[in-house]
């Protein structure tokens, strides 16, 4: 069919490309996955995954396909057997939180059926129902089936800007899951600074229920601001940051010292952590962070990344996939904040097993 606003037909992304090319390992990141099996406790829950088959995507909203959230539109169960066992080794104690994809125009209802049925059959997968914007009435149903262990809405589902979490979490919505204890995933509308004040507000008056701030509330920029929002957040015990996509290892060290690793779990952002890409900043955009590729992902736009290598020495071939980068973001501070040994082992307990066991109801 027609695309909107990019040069070529992209539909459909050919994933498997892109898992291969995930999956070929550099020696950094096979120096990296060998530490990651070490470090990582048994039993670790990742908090933040995507899954569904290519059918229930086809209607996708074209202006996605020119960015890089679009990079794997679609990422079966089977995809994630087969990533799971390359990145840790065939461990089976590793578990993950699962949801749709987050774009408007994909038939989510039935990507809501999937992923019940995968993790009926599959205990290593949990399932969050991702409810719909626009009825309240289907996400309140959905929320009587006591298989759903969470809750996550996107504003990215809706047709319209949107600038306040109530415009895609509905309040009807928001008393429920605080009746049934339910944590919900939270991507904020705009970031940490700009939605800390409604986000508080929020915490305070649903004081049931988990907030897990999505991509650690994508806070990046001035770092002055950055310390302000989250020490805002220091007395809600409810509000918790959650790691996926996530490389700013100073952020997570200050989250850390400020409201404890009681409040922090991991999540990695599968399938858009395997894209092999490095950040940097874009001298061009007053230091906005930006992804630096070397691979002809579909979105990839060669003037842009022509620009943005422009005086950077970049070895392609020691760049880390992002899952790398944002996990050892999270473990290398873990390793500042607390040098003692014992201490790293109790932290990385918490923060990886104890945290979302609790949080789940799975203990």
């Amino acid at each position: 069919w027609a695309m909107a606003r990019i040069e070529k037909k992209v539909w459909p992304i050919e994933i498997k490309k892109y898992i291969d090319h995930a999956l070929n390992f550099n020696s950094e990141e096979m120096r990296l996955r060998e530490l990651a099996i070490s470090e990582v406790p048994d039993g670790a829950i990742d908090m933040h995954a995507h899954m569904g088959p290519a059918s229930y995507s086809a209607g996708i909203d074209p202006v996605f396909l020119s960015r890089l959230v679009s990079i794997y539109p679609y990422f079966s169960y089977e995809d994630h057997l087969r990533v799971r066992s390359a990145l840790w080794n065939n461990r089976k104690d590793v578990r993950q939180v699962v949801f749709t994809f987050p774009f408007r125009g994909i038939d989510f209802r039935a990507g809501n059926q999937y992923i019940l049925e995968i993790c009926t059959k599959d205990e290593a997968f949990i399932p969050f129902l991702t409810g719909d914007p626009y009825d309240n009435g289907y996400t309140l149903s959905q929320l009587d089936n006591p298989n759903w262990r969470g809750l996550k809405m996107y504003s990215k589902l809706m047709w319209e800007e949107v600038h306040r979490i109530v415009d895609f979490f509905p309040e009807p919505v928001l008393e429920k899951a605080n009746d049934l204890r339910l944590p919900i995933t939270l991507h904020l509308p705009h970031n940490l600074m700009r939605d800390v004040n409604e986000l508080v507000d929020l915490a305070r008056r649903y004081e049931n229920m988990t907030f897990l701030i999505a991509h650690f509330g994508i806070a990046r920029g001035n770092r002055e601001e950055i310390n302000r929002a989250i020490a805002m957040t220091e007395d809600y015990p409810n509000i918790v940051y959650e790691t996926s996509f996530y490389v700013l290892s100073e952020v997570i060290s200050e989250a850390l010292r400020r409201v404890g690793p009681q409040r922090i779990v991991y999540g990695s952002d599968r399938p858009l952590d395997l894209v092999r890409a490095k950040f940097i900043f874009d001298r061009n955009r007053n230091g906005v962070e930006r992804l630096i590729t070397d691979y002809p992902y579909h979105w990839v736009n060669k003037k842009e990344q022509d620009s943005l290598h422009t005086g950077i020495v970049v070895d392609p071939s020691e760049i880390p996939n992002i899952h790398f980068t944002s996990l050892f973001a999270l473990l290398d501070v873990i390793k500042e904040v607390y040098p003692n040994s014992q201490e790293q082992l109790s932290v990385k307990q918490t923060i990886f097993v104890d945290n979302p066991s609790r949080i789940l109801k799975l203990q």
